[in-house]
């Protein structure tokens, strides 16, 4: 995805009364934890987020060796079924396609909040892609309607502490126009 694609797709949305005035929530498959779930669940729950989801699919592989994508991935409660299959060990989700899922999402929002816990270390990760493709189109040309807030987890800290910083971002949080980031 490109700059050009994000600007498009951003151009392409028209203004409706029905979008929803509180965030979606767009959990990264590096902080798929129970316990950001679970502030995610409270969050929307108190009215704070009006809806959230994965933005990666884990590859599962049946018994006859059929593969299979599901959302967010298998649960460990959700019990064992050969329509899904198993996952696939090692098996992750590239950051482009995670950058491709997010701006689908503003035509129903138009603030979008991202969990992650990519810093950017990595020259193809998910923060540089975001900095470099998505940045640049909300700051420069649509900054006065989209907003995106993406809140990253400090490697050093638990999700326990991740998902308690979160929730306590989006009680006091008044989400700016443009691009906004956060370390937690």
């Amino acid at each position: 995805m490109t700059r050009s694609d994000v600007d498009a797709l951003l151009n392409g949305i028209v203004f409706s009364y029905d979008r929803l005035v509180t965030p979606y929530i767009g959990v990264d498959e590096c902080v798929n934890n129970p316990k950001v779930v679970e502030a995610v669940t409270t969050l929307c729950n108190r009215n704070l987020a009006s809806a959230a989801g994965p933005l990666w699919n884990q590859k599962q592989v049946r018994s006859d060796g059929s593969i299979v994508y599901q959302m967010g991935g298998r649960s460990k409660s959700q019990p064992k079924c050969d329509f899904l299959g198993m996952p696939v060990k090692g098996a992750t989700w590239d950051d482009e396609r995670v950058l491709t899922l997010l701006p689908a999402h503003f035509h129903s929002w138009d603030h979008p909040v991202l969990l992650t816990g990519d810093h950017g270390r990595d020259r193809d990760g998910l923060a540089r892609l975001l900095r470099r493709v998505v940045k640049p189109v909300l700051s420069e040309k649509h900054h006065e309607r989209f907003s995106l807030t993406v809140l990253f987890k400090r490697g050093a800290i638990t999700f326990d502490e991740y998902a308690m910083r979160v929730v306590d971002f989006f009680k006091s949080a008044h989400f700016e126009q443009g691009f906004k980031e956060a370390n937690l």
